[in-house]
């Protein structure tokens, strides 16, 4: 039997969401991504492409970081042995 990582769940889950039309995201996530591929990648991406990449993701219609959302992923964090933010995606995607 073939095991899937959590990451390649959360792959999974991104394309057919995406495919789907039905994603959400919070902004949270969309603040760590921008953050992230901004400034800790090196080489990282330049502010217009990751803005575009955001922008992108408006789509999704993002949460806010809310008390529920937050509850949620807390849940899915330790039901899965995900990270934070993976859980918190997750939890988005689920919303």
């Amino acid at each position: 039997m073939t095991r899937i990582s959590g990451y390649n769940i959360i792959v999974l889950w991104i394309t057919y969401l995406w495919g789907s039309g039905s994603g959400r995201i919070s902004t949270q996530v969309l603040s760590e991504y921008y953050a992230v591929v901004t400034r800790k990648l090196k080489p990282g991406m330049d502010a217009a492409s990751a803005r575009e990449d955001v922008e992108d993701l408006f789509a999704w219609k993002p949460l806010p970081l809310s008390e529920d959302l937050m509850l949620d992923a807390w849940a899915i964090q330790d039901q899965n042995a995900i990270t934070w933010l993976d859980a918190l995606i997750v939890a988005a995607a689920m919303a």
